[in-house]
């Protein structure tokens, strides 16, 4: 009988997992995500950086969430611009603009290379496009 009440938990907790993958899949395909971002408004030594946003993450191992990069955005509504929390050289509670780029990206970077990734590089210029 004991086994038949944990199958049963197990069980509701699978479907209820499956429904609300299916809610937040369904509330994100309705909000507008751009095919790539650049980031220029940040850059003041490097050039700017820009990636394909929309498709970001599909290459590695780690398939990572939007809540992943924009972590303060409810997963279903637009996030605001990185700068409305991240200031260059400001002191508040959240990191500068470079230290939360560099810790954010760069750390996934890194993980994805221990993973094997050979399309990831470190090196500044991977990232960073000078204009010329």
């Amino acid at each position: 009988m004991k086994n038949v009440g944990i199958a049963l938990v197990i069980g509701a907790s699978a479907i209820l997992l499956i429904m609300s993958s299916v809610v937040r899949t369904r509330a994100v395909e309705t909000i507008s995500v751009p095919d790539t971002v650049t980031l220029s408004d940040y850059s003041r030594t490097e050039g700017p950086v820009t990636f394909l946003h929309k498709d970001h993450g599909n290459t590695g191992e780690k398939k990572p969430s939007c809540l992943d990069c924009h972590h303060t955005t409810p997963w279903d509504q637009t996030p605001e611009k990185c700068s409305a929390c991240h200031k260059p050289l400001e002191a508040s509670a959240a990191p500068t603009d470079i230290v939360a780029f560099h810790k954010l990206c760069i750390g996934c970077h890194k993980s994805e290379i221990e993973r094997g990734n050979a399309r990831l590089s470190l090196a500044c210029e991977s990232c960073h496009k000078t204009e010329r």
